[in-house]
């Protein structure tokens, strides 16, 4: 059962949080930087109004296209005033749609923050597959330029019982995590440029988590890591999400159906925006 997905989380941050917009100009990497200070670094750029247009390609060379509107910078959400950005979906370049779903970000510091609604609203994809119960709330830090490694988000399940695939009744007892790591610059080529880009990755999932089947303690373990790359004046050129695995072992020995890639990987690069790349 291989099922191919956009999940958060699973995932976290592919899509939503690329910071484009739904208007599409001709204009691709502006000269005009009257709105940035070349002196101040901004990884996690999001000036109202500000557009960028991507394409994401799946594991089976499947291929769509993200429009991200930046609708608002000073919307109140759970206490924190907050950047709106506005995704609309098209299987082609350009010919996006009217209706899209909102998400909510904040960033200071150096830090960039993301509301729980949507960890909420992808982790139901994962629900799917295996419903975990998981419940976010408020807000979690997601990027920060200037740290190392940091948990995003620990939901501890005991004896949580759980029907993987409606096939098999298992229960559950670990911790399902989100933790995030800098990894410092690293080049990278997008769309024939070469930027030198902020890498943050992501893990997210179970290890070693006991689990139960008919009466029988095995081993589970979820993963999934997610790598994005943020330039400077720019904020995400491009976003790596691996496969999602999911393997539960008895004595060792692997259960059949619940030893394989269960969510496809995929690939997601900028093709163009109106923000300018501001100069070192």
């Amino acid at each position: 059962m291989k099922k191919y997905i956009n999940l958060f989380l699973l995932l976290i941050m592919s899509s939503s949080l690329l910071f484009v917009s739904c208007d599409d100009d001709d204009s691709n990497n502006d000269t005009d930087d009257d709105n940035h200070d070349s002196t101040e670094v901004e990884y996690f750029a999001m000036p109202l109004g500000s557009f960028r247009i991507m394409m994401n390609t799946d594991s089976d060379n499947a291929v769509n296209y993200d429009s991200v509107a930046v609708t608002s910078t000073e919307t109140l959400k759970d206490s924190i005033e907050a950047t709106v950005l506005t995704t609309y979906s098209s299987e082609t370049d350009g010919n996006f749609g009217e209706t899209g779903t909102n998400n909510y970000y904040n960033h200071e510091d150096g830090q960039l923050f993301v509301n729980a609604d949507f960890f909420t609203a992808q982790t139901t994809a994962l629900s799917e597959i295996v419903d975990l119960g998981l419940s976010f709330e408020n807000w979690y830090l997601v990027a920060d330029e200037n740290g190392t490694s940091w948990n995003i988000f620990t939901q501890p399940l005991q004896d949580k019982e759980i029907n993987y695939a409606n096939t098999y009744i298992l229960s559950i007892t670990g911790d399902f995590t989100i933790d995030g790591k800098n990894d410092g610059l690293e080049d990278i080529t997008v769309g024939g440029n070469i930027y030198s880009a902020l890498k943050m990755t992501f893990t997210i999932g179970m290890t070693d988590a006991d689990a139960t089947y008919n009466n029988l303690l095995g081993k589970l373990n979820l993963n999934t890591e997610i790598t994005n790359y943020f330039v400077d004046g720019i904020g995400i050129v491009k976003t790596v999400t691996s496969g999602a695995n999911v393997n539960y072992t008895i004595n060792g020995v692997p259960v059949p159906l619940i030893d394989q890639e269960i969510i496809g990987g995929s690939t997601t690069e900028m093709l163009r925006t109106n923000l300018p790349l501001l100069e070192d």
